[in-house]
């Protein structure tokens, strides 16, 4: 007669529920972390991102710099214009604190012609003078120089 063999069914679901546990940790396991491949990768895409967007950001940076020279070089002129017209002369550079100690200057001649000018961070030299006329040269203008238009001064 053949033998009769009886099924423990809480055994069984012990051993699936040991299994499943097993599974379980093993899949905590898999996806507990990154595998160094995967960090060299994401830091070579950041370094490729981080090249290709600092040279923008700088040379924007520096346009902003520029500008800013162009309106200050633009209120300087402004304001020896107002001083002129107030004062029928035109101010000595100590009277004007914001050029005295900066890198802005101007140079008056006669005939009521005058030339002011800053350097800008980009190498250049921007000057405008009394009839308006404004431009980026190589240099800023020395003494003797009132136009923007002088043959003494080179585009930048």
């Amino acid at each position: 007669m053949a033998k009769k063999y009886k099924i423990n069914i809480f055994r069984l679901k012990s051993g699936l529920k040991k299994a499943l546990k097993k599974a379980l940790k093993k899949a905590k396991d898999f996806l507990r972390g990154f595998t160094i491949v995967e960090l060299i990768v994401v830091i070579a895409i950041l370094g490729v991102l981080t090249s290709v967007i600092l040279p923008a950001v700088s040379n924007n940076l520096r346009k902003g710099k520029d500008t800013a020279v162009k309106a200050n070089v633009s209120q300087i002129t402004k304001k020896i214009i107002i001083y002129y017209v107030t004062n029928f002369t035109f101010p000595n550079e100590s009277e004007w604190p914001e050029t005295a100690g900066a890198d802005y200057g101007f140079n008056v001649g006669s005939n009521d012609a005058f030339i002011v000018y800053g350097p800008m961070p980009s190498g250049c030299c921007w000057a405008q003078d009394s009839t308006g006329v404004m431009g980026a040269f190589t240099e800023c203008p020395g003494p003797g120089v009132y136009s923007a238009s002088s043959n003494d001064l080179f585009p930048c």
